[in-house]
């Protein structure tokens, strides 16, 4: 995917080039102690897409009416960046580290270099059923809040091309733990193969501070199966055919006298 260097504030822009951040400038102040980062980076962080040829392929989906979750290890807790890559346009490396969402083991984050419009870009690359309609709901995460110039940390979503989440902190307040997106939706391709897109940026220079990033709990789920028109109304009741009467014989007259069986005369008076 084409790289997408933008910023979100309450409106998205989309910058030609971004400017290089300038020296520091020395200060006359001390130089305060380091906080130390909320999640230790123990493991070793991926930098490089290449060594992640070895994932293994995601399985072909089920289509039916029970869709399947097409996101892979969307919660980390394999321990795994597998099935998810880094592309050739990342500029930062990732590990998945410790303290996912709502108290799981393990989430997606960076290391401390957020800053400078470092770009983050991971994807996967999903088998669904084609023509559904999909939601997806996701949990991220920026430890700080910056505005430099009106442009702030964001995280996007993208379906292919198609940018169908786009997340921001608004203040300090919105910094420092998980927010749950419920929900971003999309729809899949004829081929039923899309391609999911993960990118992040943070816009503040490195002498104004660091900052890092983190994403757990991504999943979808389908609202209607292909060619599936869902439960719609109530069926139109079958027209029922209108009864014919049923004809009646016409009555014969009785006669005056009880038929004569045998010879003889008719009696007289």
């Amino acid at each position: 995917m084409a790289r997408h260097l933008v910023h979100s504030l309450f409106a998205t822009s989309l910058l030609s080039s971004l400017a290089l951040a300038g020296p520091c400038h020395v200060s006359s102040h001390p130089t305060p102690t380091p906080t130390p980062p909320t999640c230790p980076s123990t493991p070793d962080p991926i930098c490089d897409p290449n060594p992640q040829s070895f994932c293994a392929p995601n399985p072909e989906p089920e289509c039916t009416t029970n869709f399947y979750n097409p996101i892979v290890n969307g919660n980390f807790e394999t321990g795994s960046l597998c099935p998810w890559k880094l592309s050739a346009d990342n500029e930062v490396c990732g590990y998945v580290g410790d303290q996912g969402a709502d108290g799981t083991s393990h989430a997606f984050r960076t290391p401390t270099n957020m800053r400078d419009n470092n770009y983050l870009e991971m994807y996967q690359d999903i088998k669904t059923c084609g023509r559904a309609k999909v939601q997806c709901s996701y949990s991220w995460y920026w430890d700080k809040y910056y505005n430099a110039d009106g442009y702030v940390p964001y995280v996007r979503i993208w379906n292919d091309n198609e940018n169908v989440g786009n997340r921001f902190p608004e203040s300090d307040d919105d910094a420092g733990y998980f927010h749950n997106v419920q929900t971003i939706e999309f729809y899949t391709p004829e081929s039923g193969r899309a391609r999911i897109w993960i990118t992040a940026q943070s816009p503040q220079d490195r002498c104004v501070g660091d900052n890092w990033f983190s994403i757990d709990e991504f999943q979808c789920w389908a609202i209607a199966a292909p060619l599936d028109p869902g439960p719609g109304p109530d069926p139109e009741p079958t027209p029922q055919p209108t009864p014919e009467p049923t004809p009646q014989p016409t009555p014969q007259p009785t006669p005056a006298f009880p038929p004569i069986f045998g010879g003889g005369d008719a009696p007289t008076g």
